[in-house]
């Protein structure tokens, strides 16, 4: 789990904040402190970032919603409450809770200029939170009991259930308390009263309702990143202003171009598959063309496995064995042709070979080269050299020479 960072707005003073870090599985923060909101940019990194807003902007309420559907629910809610509400519906953003036990969903109200700019100026610091909840729904909750804290603020925090609550003035705590329990579907068995640091200590009671008092000399800030429970509460970041919906806007204009690329993409790997499909097909045929040409060469073959091994194969043994020189095809031509080279009128005509034989049938300018040619043959004690025939044809001659392996 990620580190938290809790940051409180104030009510009264625009741009100024409380904030709390908690390191992840820690009970209490590790850090506490108040200044402008740009001081908590460097300690958001990394944290899984929480805004706590002023109650006093916020009416968290109930109502009888009989659909399951969210989107009739949203459309519904504004017009459940329009009577009691004095700004215009339109004007407002509506963030969905859960249902209490009697079948109520709890929803908060919120005005959509608060929601902008709180975003806009949490974006200014390059703070992006996870949730916008309202301040009260933070404060310590047990079912069946109501708590109350106060602290150097002149407002009061009353958190009446789950994903309920209100705010009030210090000097009106008693009365409005006493009105809310009267008219309370189900009244508090009890209502605890936390004095946090720097509130004025001061004490009441109330009729038919336990009053429990305690001091907490932490920030009320510190108080609230202890007890907070995800759960039981309200993310005003909800439909317009939810980190989903946030996202889609910054894709959308992005999704013609990604199509694009997706075709691009798709006709770019049918292309491919293509050029393979037709170079297998032209593997094939060369494979099938080596072949013959290995069957053609070589007709006492049987079986063809893999040509190009077996055609190395087939040639080594043509050069005769290693140890024995010079032997065979290959090194017959490598000791007679340098020779052959020499004569810049040879014109070779035929090269045949058999049974260690090599026989050239070639053209010559005149006899006295091919004496040449011969006595420089010979001069190899290796080979063996042998003229053949040889026959004045017009201003050239033509002749046969049968070079093998002097073997004496």
């Amino acid at each position: 789990m990620a580190d938290q960072l809790f940051i409180r707005l104030d009510a009264n003073i625009s741009g100024e904040v409380s904030w709390a870090r908690l390191n992840s599985g820690d009970e209490f923060p590790d850090e506490v402190g108040h200044g402008p909101l740009h001081q908590t940019t460097a300690l958001a990194t990394g944290c899984r970032v929480t805004v706590l807003v002023p109650t006093i902007d916020v009416l968290l309420a109930s109502a009888t919603i009989p659909t399951q559907n969210r989107q009739r629910i949203l459309a519904a809610l504004p017009y459940a409450f329009e009577e009691q509400l004095i700004e215009d519906i339109d004007a407002l953003h509506f963030a969905v809770g859960d249902r209490d036990k009697a079948g109520k969903l709890n929803f908060a109200a919120i005005a959509h200029s608060c929601m902008k700019a709180w975003i806009e100026e949490l974006e200014t610091c390059a703070i992006q939170p996870y949730a916008l909840v309202p301040e009260v729904l933070a404060l310590p909750y047990t079912e069946g009991g109501w708590t109350v804290l106060r602290s150097y603020s002149d407002m009061v925090l009353v958190r009446t259930g789950a994903q309920s609550g209100f705010s009030v003035e210090s000097e009106s705590l008693e009365l409005v308390l006493g009105i809310a329990i009267a008219e309370a579907d189900t009244p508090p068995a009890w209502v605890r009263v936390i004095d946090s640091e720097g509130s004025p200590s001061s004490s009441f009671e109330l009729a038919d309702c336990e009053t429990v008092f305690e001091s907490d000399n932490n920030h009320p800030v510190a108080i609230m990143a202890q007890s907070y429970v995800a759960a039981q509460s309200i993310n005003l970041r909800q439909g317009p202003y939810s980190l989903h919906e946030k996202l889609g806007r910054y894709w959308r204009p992005w999704i013609p171009v990604a199509a694009l690329a997706a075709v691009w993409l798709l006709l770019s790997v049918a292309l491919t598959v293509s050029d393979y499909l037709r170079y297998k097909s032209s593997e094939q045929s060369l494979q099938r063309q080596i072949e013959q040409i290995y069957l053609n060469t070589f007709p006492n073959a049987r079986k063809v496995v893999d040509a190009q091994v077996q055609m190395k194969r087939k040639l080594i043994e043509l050069r005769g064995n290693a140890g024995r020189a010079p032997g065979g095809f290959i090194n017959l031509l490598e000791v007679s042709g340098p020779a052959l080279k020499q004569i810049p009128s040879l014109q070779l005509q035929k090269i045949n070979y058999k049974d260690g034989v090599l026989s050239l049938a070639f053209k010559i300018n005149n006899l006295q080269t091919l004496d040449q040619l011969k006595e420089t043959l010979a001069k190899n004690s290796a080979i063996k050299v042998k003229l053949q025939s040889a026959s004045a044809r017009g201003d050239q001659v033509e002749a046969r020479l049968r070079i093998e392996e002097n073997r004496s």
